[in-house]
C-alpha cells in the first residue's frame, strides 16, 4: 500500500515537473518570436534617426562585453525565486535578456555594414550557430564568404524552436535539479554571461565576411 502511494505521488510530481517545463519553452518560444520581428524594426529606426551611433568594429568588443554583463545581472537577480514555478516567473526576464542579444546582433551586423541581410531569418542563425546549435543552412560559409539563403517558415520556427529548447533545458536544469537560490543565481548568471559572449563573438566572426545572396526558392532544412 505504502509503495504505490509513493508511486502515484511520483508520477504526480513528473506530471508536474513536465507541465511546468512545457509552459515555460511555450513562453519563452512566444518571447522569442515576439522580440524578434520587435527588435529589428526598433534598431532599424534607430539607425534612421541616428546614422551617426553606428559602432566601430573596435567598439564591438566592448559591446558585446557590456551586454555580456547586464544580461549576466539580469539572469542572475530574475533567478532567487527557488522552485520550478520560480522558472516560469522569471520568464519576462528572459525576454529582456533575449531582447538584448537580438539587439547585439543586429547592432554587429550594422557596424560590419551587413543592414540589407539583416532579416529575422539572418539574426535568429546567428543567435543559434552562436551556442553551438548551427545556422540551419541559412547562412552558408565557404571560404571567406557567406551565402544567404532564402529561408521559409518553417526554418524559422525551428530556429525559434531550438532555442527555447536550450533556454528551457538550461533553465529548468537548475531549477528542477532544487539548486539553493543562490546557487541557482550564480549558475544562471555565468551562463547567461557566456551565452551572450558567444553570440556576439560568433556575430563578429560571420559579418566581418563578405556576404551574397542566394535567391533560390526557400529552403525546408
Amino acid at each position: 500500500m505504502g509503495n504505490s502511494v509513493n508511486e502515484n505521488e511520483n508520477e504526480n510530481e513528473n506530471e508536474n515537473e513536465n507541465d511546468s517545463k512545457s509552459r515555460f519553452r511555450r513562453k519563452i518560444n512566444d518571447a522569442i518570436e515576439s522580440s524578434v520581428d520587435a527588435v529589428i524594426r526598433e534598431r532599424r529606426q534607430h539607425y534612421e534617426r541616428f546614422p551617426n551611433e553606428t559602432l566601430t568594429a573596435a567598439q564591438c568588443r566592448a559591446r558585446i562585453e557590456k551586454c555580456a554583463a547586464v544580461n549576466a545581472a539580469i539572469a542572475g537577480a530574475a533567478s532567487m525565486i527557488p522552485g520550478p514555478l520560480g522558472a516560469l516567473a522569471i520568464v519576462p526576464e528572459l525576454a529582456a535578456v533575449l531582447r538584448n542579444q537580438l539587439a547585439l546582433v543586429y547592432d554587429i551586423g550594422v557596424a560590419y555594414g551587413k543592414s540589407e541581410f539583416l532579416t529575422r531569418e539572418v539574426v535568429m542563425a546567428l543567435m543559434t550557430s552562436g551556442i553551438g546549435g548551427g545556422a540551419l543552412g541559412v547562412l552558408v560559409v565557404k571560404g571567406q564568404q557567406v551565402v544567404v539563403k532564402r529561408a521559409s517558415l518553417r526554418v524559422l520556427q525551428r530556429l525559434v524552436a531550438w532555442l527555447g529548447g536550450r533556454i528551457t533545458q538550461r533553465v529548468l536544469k537548475a531549477y528542477v535539479a532544487k539548486y539553493v537560490p543562490l546557487a541557482g543565481a550564480a549558475a544562471m548568471a555565468v551562463w547567461m554571461n557566456v551565452m551572450t559572449r558567444r553570440i556576439g563573438n560568433k556575430a563578429v566572426e560571420i559579418f566581418s565576411m563578405e556576404f551574397v545572396r542566394d535567391d533560390e526558392p526557400p529552403h525546408e532544412d
